[in-house]
This record gives C-alpha cells, structure tokens and sequence, in this order.
C-alpha cells in the first residue's frame, strides 16, 4: 500500500489514493479468503494472495481513518462481514456510526443500519434507519428505492402494520411485474402483498395474487422456497376459503423471521392470534367427538384447519418467548388435533407436530414428545418438508434421553 501511495504521489490526494488502495486491496484480500478451501491451492498456484486478517485491516485503515470516497464501502463491507460471517455487533456498530457521524446523509449506511438493527429484534429501529435512507435518497429517488421500499413492507408485515405494508409491497409488485427491475424470487412479492391483503378485507385482490403466484413459471426451478410457497398458495387457495389472515403469520414464520421479532412483539402476535382464532374453537370441540359422520366432518375441516394453524404459530412463539407453562395449556391437544387433519394439510401436521414434540420435550413429557416427533416423521411430500429436521431432533432426543436443545 505504502509503494502504491508513494509512486502516484502528487497525481492524486495521497489520502484519497491510500484510500482506494486499501478498500481495493483489502476487500480482494477478505472475498479470496472466504473461497472453498478446495480453491486454495490453484488461487495460490495462480499467484492470488488470501489473507482475511491483513484484509480486514486494510479495509479499517480506510473506513476508520474516512479515507476519501472509499471510506464509506470498506465500512459497510466490514460492518456486513461483521454481522455475518465473523458475528461482532459491537464492531459492525461501531464501524457504520462512526461511518455516519462522518456523513450523515449516505442511504447506505442507513441501510445497512437497518440491517444491524434488524438482525438484533430492533424492528422499530430498523424501520426509522431505512426511513431514513429513503430520505437520504430525495423525494424522486426516496420514492422509487424499490429494494428499501421492499424491506420497509417487510417490516411493516413482521409488525402486523398491514395498511403501511400495503402502499410499499405494492409498489414493488407493480415494478416487479413490469420486469424492468431485476429482484430474486420474484414470487415472494405478491405472496406477501396477499397475506396483507387478507388482514385489510381486501379479499378479492389477495385471492388475485395468490391465483397468479400458482399459475406462475416466473421462478427458477431450481427454485424451492418458490416453488413450496406456490404449492401453499394453492392449497389455500382450494380448501381454505373460510379465513385467510393466518397466510400472513405462516409466510413470516416460513421465511424464518419469528426468531428476529422483539419480545413485545412476539407477544403482540400471541395476543392477536388468540383473539382471530376464538371463533374457530368450536370447531375443535366438533371434531373431538367420537364417531361424527364424515360429512358434518368436512363442514367444519376449514375452520378447524385455521384453528390449527393458529395454535401452531402460538406455539412456536411460546417456544421463542420461553414459555413453557402457556404453551403447555393446549399443547398436548395440539398434537392430537395434528393427527386429525386431512391429507391435503401435511405440511401443518407436520410443523405441528414438531415443534409440539420440541415443547412437550422441554417439559419433561419425554414419551408424549417422542410420539408427536414420530408422527411427525412419517409424513411425507409435503411444501416446506422438514422430514430431516424432525429426524435430526428425534435422533437426538433418543440418543440422551434428554430434551433437544433451543
């Protein structure tokens, strides 16, 4: 770096220039060191050089020392790799405020602080910090930042603000689907706008999207988390026409989201799921007795079907807020009700058994957990399978004799 500076000195500012020099170098230096190891021998043959260490130092030189225009990409390509790869939060923080506090107006930084603040359950912070760069941005651009927009939908999804997820997710759709702008899994759009859709009565054009995300070969098919959502849509699309609000909850819990929500928020959820799923309790008591004819079976499967849904989703949220006591009320029942779904709703038997059998473990109910994970287990071909996941916990479970860990 320092024969670099000094060869083009008084060509251009020497910071300036050692600065680019660093985040050239130093970010070549960290992107060759995270290739597979297999790589390593022909890179090096080649005359590459991997070092993650003098990487990341060089790339601190130039975003600690705001060494020109560089300054900013070498601090969030390390506060990224510090949230990442090698997970420090009190770095990557501290990289993108000093960042800011040096320009206070670049988008990206508050991006990527959105993303700092999201990864760590702040949605609140993470929704102002992405506000933020769509200000940073102007009006015109602000407005038309399909990717923040994106993100501040999502946000708005996780905290069941469904009329300010509404304008951002459709805004996105409409520039997705006119396929000006390259976006990855472009299905997940509309599927999301419809879970919004469905909380705000706007039933007919949830059913419209849903109808079009199944019809749809816009996907790769290589695709699988598309190609499981498409399956889901149509599936809700043919036997779930008595309530479709729980589609919002399972797509957030599918895409793995549940885990990042604050604690309030998770409670939030519990609370709103219980009060949409009162309605359907009867149901359940229907489909307790004994010896009911098929047909008054099948006129109360839909609501039934929700019913489950909804207390698999409390379920996992109990499971995340450590509340063993709350879910242990209708846990047990939940396990039962899983067996008694019909063929076509495997993939909720399934997720239902589960995470049934994961809190019923924890609970010292070690045989009720091993027959839930069990049953779990045989099923099979369904969207979303996590057949290796249940297998893995169950292996797990039988080996110690213990309960599987969080």
């Amino acid at each position: 770096v320092d024969d670099g500076v000094e060869s083009l000195n008084g060509v251009v500012d020497a910071e300036d220039l050692r600065g680019r020099i660093c985040f050239g170098v130093g970010f070549f230096w960290l992107a060759t060191s995270l290739l597979p190891s297999g790589l390593g021998p022909l890179l090096r043959l080649a005359g590459f050089v991997m070092d993650r260490e003098r990487g990341k130092d060089c790339l601190a030189e130039c975003a600690e020392g705001g060494m020109g225009t560089r300054a900013v990409p070498a601090a969030i390509s390390l506060a990224m790799f510090h949230l990442d790869l090698e997970p420090d939060v009190a770095r990557a923080g501290n990289l993108l405020v000093a960042a800011l506090t040096r320009t206070p107006e670049n988008p990206f930084l508050h991006w990527s602080g959105s993303m700092l603040a999201w990864r760590n359950c702040c949605l609140d912070q993470a929704a102002e910090l992405t506000g933020k760069a769509m200000w940073c941005c102007g009006e015109e651009l602000g407005g038309r930042a399909l990717f923040l927009r994106y993100e501040m939908g999502m946000l708005s999804l996780a905290r069941m603000r469904w009329d300010e997820a509404y304008p951002h997710l459709r805004f996105v759709y409409e520039a997705v689907k006119s396929g000006e702008v390259f976006f990855v899994y472009r299905l997940l759009v509309p599927m999301q706008l419809a879970s919004t859709c469905f909380h705000l009565g706007r039933e007919h054009e949830g059913v419209t999207l849903c109808t079009e995300c199944v019809h749809s070969q816009d996907f790769g098919a290589n695709s699988n988390i598309e190609g499981d959502f498409s399956k889901l849509l149509d599936l809700s699309l043919k036997h779930r026409s008595a309530d479709r609000k729980m589609l919002a909850f399972e797509v957030i819990y599918l895409l793995r989201q549940f885990p990042r929500l604050p604690v309030a928020t998770m409670a939030s959820v519990v609370e709103y799921i219980r009060a949409f799923s009162q309605p359907f309790a009867a149901s359940e008591q229907i489909m307790r007795q004994e010896g009911l004819p098929q047909p008054q079976r099948d006129a109360h499967m839909e609501r039934f079907v929700e019913f489950v849904s909804a207390r698999t989703i409390e379920c996992v949220l109990l499971f995340y807020l450590a509340d063993l006591d709350q879910a242990m009320t209708f846990v047990p029942q939940l396990a039962h009700n899983c067996t008694l779904l019909p063929p076509w709703c495997a993939y909720l038997a399934a997720h239902g058994l589960y995470w049934s059998g994961r809190v019923m473990a924890l609970s010292g109910q070690e045989a009720e957990a091993a027959r839930s994970l069990r049953h779990a287990k045989a099923l099979k071909n369904y969207p979303f399978n996590i057949c290796k996941k249940i297998s893995s916990v169950l292996a797990e479970f039988e080996a110690g004799g213990q309960a599987p860990a969080f």
